[in-house]
């Protein structure tokens, strides 16, 4: 039968709450690779093991399980040179994981969540354009020098360029390659259908179902009307939630359609585990998706996916290197348009990351990708696509990319997070300053606490 699988969180008392559950309940584990480091220079140059990675490597040990990969850093979108380093690093360290815990595949989101090299944290809509599907070509056969079954997941975007529903087109334009697979996330697929009003029957209608390795459930939440100025309220993929019914009879009507189908991964974040209630509910959710998966047959996880793996990353290592490199200087080399021209693909990918990047941290982000969208040299097409991306998409995306900054300097920062308790306004109001004035370039707790601890020598609190 197809197997069941549970995400491993960075966090302590999420671990020790569901021990039982993941020892007894769990075919497979699923982690973030990135989560699984610290860094220890200001560079982030130095990828280390974090004591998370050995926890998680003594379970591997311990328990025979399989493991899976699925990151958000890496950023399939991202073509910019300033960002060739980083991806570089992750991808060594990505590298050296394997040799520990064997991942059987590894995918990522569809979006790009380092805009010319910047942090987001989240996984930013793409211009669903021929050259953005290149570029997320070519991240995945880079990873296949490492792991060779990759994949991307259908990600939940707050406003998009262009049709939600021509999103299914655009990911059979990226997973073109063997051993590129669709990683289907349920959750995601009822999110964005709810925030922008389509079936998601009809979504999953267009989808290439041959392709999916994995399926996501999982749960979200309602935004805070107070968030956004016109008081809307938009639903978030917050893995913070019990999954929700539409879901449950999405992964019944689905999961029979999925030939190649590998594994069903429950989703649940740090922080929304809180007693042996919420344990005993994710272990029941893992139990109706076994339940689900009962109904009909399916091919399990294999231990024997790893050494094929390895074997294939070792033949698509020269190409995967050469391509990526060619990618990132052809796309840096076309330099800029001579004035009054229009901009290729390349140069309109470049230039959106860096519209974007700039957005997320505007004081007016939807000021700032109309400012963009009135540049004669972007493509008609992608300038129409800038005008009509939603709104409160725009200003909740920008939203929770402070949000994920702010979450990240407090772990890192044990001075911010005293602060932030002793006088949350103050801080509050310190912090948005910091956000606006010192680009997010710092991917790790750390980074950012060294970040902050720089612009606070320079502007000291009052």
């Amino acid at each position: 039968m197809i197997p069941v699988g549970l995400t491993l969180q960075p966090d302590a008392a999420f671990l020790d709450l569901l021990a039982d559950v993941i020892r007894r309940e769990a075919d497979y584990y699923e982690v973030a690779p990135e989560t699984l480091w610290r860094v220890s220079d200001p560079a982030e140059a130095d990828l280390h093991e974090n004591g998370f990675h050995r926890r998680f490597a003594d379970l591997a040990r311990a328990t025979g399980r399989p493991f899976v990969a699925h990151g958000v850093g890496w950023s399939l979108g991202t073509a910019a040179a300033a960002d060739a380093g980083r991806r570089a690093r992750w991808l060594a360290a990505v590298r050296r994981d394997q040799a520990i815990f064997r991942f059987r595949w590894y995918t990522d989101h569809l979006g790009v969540s380092a805009p010319a090299g910047l942090a987001a944290g989240l996984p930013l809509p793409l211009p669903m354009s021929a050259h953005s599907a290149a570029v997320a070509r070519r991240a995945l056969r880079a990873m296949q020098a490492v792991v060779a079954d990759v994949g991307v997941e259908n990600s939940v975007s707050y406003f998009v360029l262009g049709d939600p529903l021509d999103e299914p087109r655009f990911l059979g334009r990226v997973l073109q390659a063997p051993r590129t697979h669709l990683l289907l996330d349920l959750h995601n697929v009822y999110t964005m259908a709810q925030n922008f009003g389509f079936e998601p029957a009809e979504y999953v209608a267009r989808l290439d179902l041959a392709r999916v390795i994995e399926i996501h459930v999982s749960g979200g939440s309602p935004s805070d009307p107070g968030w956004l100025p016109s008081g809307r309220v938009l639903r978030l993929d917050g893995h913070d939630d019990a999954v929700p019914e539409p879901v449950w009879r999405l992964l019944e009507e689905v999961a029979p359609r999925c030939p190649n189908l590998r594994g069903v991964t429950l989703e649940r974040m740090e922080g929304t585990v809180h007693g042996a209630n919420d344990a005993a509910a994710v272990r029941e959710e893992l139990r109706r998706a076994r339940r689900v998966l009962g109904q009909h047959g399916g091919t399990p996880v294999t231990r024997a996916g790893a050494g094929a793996g390895a074997g294939a990353g070792r033949e698509a290592a020269g190409a995967a290197g050469t391509e990526g490199a060619a990618g990132a200087a052809g796309t840096e080399g076309e330099g800029a348009p001579a004035r009054g021209t229009r901009l290729t693909g390349a140069q309109a990918h470049a230039r959106y990351e860096e519209v974007v990047a700039r957005a997320m941290t505007a004081a007016d982000p939807v000021a700032a990708l109309r400012d963009a969208a009135a540049d004669p040299a972007l493509p008609a097409a992608f300038r129409r696509a800038l005008r009509g991306a939603d709104e409160d998409g725009v200003r909740m995306s920008a939203l929770l990319v402070a949000r994920l900054r702010f979450e990240r300097l407090l772990r890192g920062s044990p001075e911010a997070e005293a602060w932030f308790d002793r006088d949350p306004a103050s801080f509050s109001a310190a912090f948005r300053r910091y956000h606006a004035e010192v680009p997010p370039a710092a991917f790790f707790p750390s980074g950012e606490a060294r970040l902050f601890r720089g612009w606070l020598a320079a502007h000291p609190p009052r």
